[in-house]
Formats: structure tokens, C-alpha cells, sequence
């Protein structure tokens, strides 16, 4: 099962935004500040090629070690990992929809005055 979730979070890197997901909320600044934890996290672990990889480790070391591990400890591994995977995949889209006012991507973590562009979202034929 944890494979499965290894697929999904693989193949949902891939492509552009569709109109529903890059549509821009009324209210994107205040939305941008409360996912901060969420755009730290796509930050923390995709934020260079390096930690992408230590990500990605992480990710396959728990997945192997739910299936090598005593049968105690792997309702325990398939749950953490199920969370790591979720978790990448709730803060990749919220940072493809929040990019323009991420605070890691505007300079640094802090809140910065200067308006930030709206995203470039394909149009639909």
C-alpha cells in the first residue's frame, strides 16, 4: 500500500496546474499565512535537490522498513509513512496554488510587502 502512495506522489509531481487547481482564492494572502506549515514542509523537503533526495530516502526507508520490520512495528511504519506521503501531497498543492505569495519563495521566510504576481494558469481549450 505504501508503494501505491510512493506512485501517487511521484506521478503527482508531474504536469501543469489544471483551472480548478490554479484558481486563485479571494482571500490568497490570508491563505498564504495560514499555510505556513504547509509551504515550510514543501520548502523543508523539496527545496533544493538535496533535501528532495533526503526526502525521498526517508520516504523508502520507511516504506522497506515496513515491509522488513517485525509485524508489530508495521501498522506503525505504514502509518507514518502514509502521513509523510499525504502530508507532500496536501503541501505540494497548496504551495502550486500559493506559490506567487510563499514566503520562502519571495525572499527568506519573512512577510514581505511588495506585491506578488498571480500565477500563470493554462487556459482550457
Amino acid at each position: 500500500m505504501t508503494g501505491i502512495g510512493v506512485f501517487l506522489s511521484q506521478a503527482h509531481n508531474q504536469g501543469a496546474l489544471c483551472e480548478k487547481c490554479g484558481a486563485v482564492p479571494e482571500d490568497v494572502e490570508t491563505k498564504a499565512r495560514s499555510r505556513r506549515p504547509l509551504l515550510a514542509w514543501e520548502h523543508l523537503t523539496r527545496g533544493t535537490r538535496r533535501r528532495h533526495q533526503a526526502a525521498e530516502a526517508v520516504l523508502w526507508a520507511l516504506v522497506f522498513a515496513s515491509a522488513l520490520a517485525p509485524v508489530a512495528w508495521t501498522p506503525a511504519l505504514t502509518t507514518v509513512g502514509f502521513v509523510w506521503i499525504i502530508t507532500g501531497l496536501w503541501a505540494t498543492r497548496a504551495h502550486n496554488r500559493l506559490a506567487p505569495w510563499c514566503p520562502w519563495c519571495r525572499g527568506g521566510g519573512g512577510d514581505q510587502a511588495a506585491a506578488a504576481p498571480g500565477p500563470q494558469i493554462p487556459q482550457a481549450a
